[in-house]
């Protein structure tokens, strides 16, 4: 029978490990809303699409939700997630006023929008998330959604994501925080 021997040299890191970011992204931005009221129709509340030719790829680091509500909720309805590759409309966050977790970090390239913004979605009526609504006056729920360790939703060039409800109620109020890191390709 064969044997293994092993010895630990202490002068030699054998795992790279690193403190803070991944040296290999070039930046890690976020996208918060707060205190914004729910519709009564469809409503996307924020979208963040890696543009076509931009040359990295967007790594969703985390994402947390709240809500809470003024009355009661007649039309409960969860906020999901979809991917999208394409936006257009809704209100622009230009790239300078896009939080970054490093104030040295590049303006991102992923383009940031918020206020209902048209998406087309690529995964049809499969959510990738899906953040249940408060229900009942003066309810209120949080949720934080952390990638797997190890793993992560990645968007290429042409690819983002959406967070939307399909029907709501003026009645309820969300706060969001998306965030992402982006990388060369």
């Amino acid at each position: 029978m064969g044997q293994l021997n092993v010895s630990i040299d202490s002068t030699q890191q054998s795992i790279s490990t690193f403190s803070g970011v991944d040296p290999t992204w070039t930046g890690v931005y976020f996208q918060a809303i707060v205190d914004v009221a729910g519709t009564t129709g469809s409503n996307n509340f924020l979208s963040v699409l890696n543009p076509v030719g931009s040359g990295k790829i967007a790594i969703a680091l985390g994402f947390s939700c709240s809500s809470y509500s003024l009355n009661s909720i007649t039309t409960p309805s969860s906020l999901v997630a979809f991917r999208t590759s394409a936006h257009t409309g809704g209100t622009d966050v230009t790239a300078a006023n896009v939080n970054r977790f490093l104030t040295s970090f590049a303006n991102p390239v992923a383009q940031v929008k918020i206020g209902n913004p048209g998406t087309t979605n690529t995964n049809g009526t499969n959510p990738m998330i899906g953040i249940p609504p408060v229900v009942g006056t003066g309810a209120q729920n949080g949720q934080t959604v952390a990638p797997t360790p190890g793993a992560s939703f990645v968007f290429l060039p042409g690819e983002g994501i959406v967070f939307n409800v399909p029907t709501g109620d003026t009645d309820q109020r969300w706060d969001m925080q998306y965030i992402w890191a982006e990388k060369l390709l």
